[in-house]
């Protein structure tokens, strides 16, 4: 991940999201639903984990860079139709 920061610094200026299904994690605040964070984040880029799952220090980093922790609803879903269900969420302002 450390990679992608480092290739587009651009994304540390904007807000994020880390999608992930542990539910709470240890010191860190509660999930919200990525379709209420994201109404007010149209800007924002969304990190969404591989098969698995992003581990838990995977999560940490990504909120120690302001990353907002997010979940995509009750289900687990695969990496690809999880990328496509937050996509179809997604509320413009307009």
């Amino acid at each position: 991940m450390k990679d992608l920061f480092d290739l587009h610094p651009g994304l540390m200026a904007r807000p994020g999201a880390v999608a992930h299904c542990m539910g709470d994690v240890s010191g860190l605040s509660e999930r919200v639903a990525w379709t209420e964070w994201q109404a007010d984040n149209s800007e924002a880029w969304l990190a969404i984990g591989p098969e698995g799952d992003f581990t838990e220090s995977e999560v940490r980093w990504l909120v120690e860079r302001n990353a907002c922790a997010v979940h995509l609803g009750v289900l687990r879903l695969r990496t690809e139709t999880a990328a496509m269900a937050a996509v179809a969420q997604f509320k413009t302002s307009d």
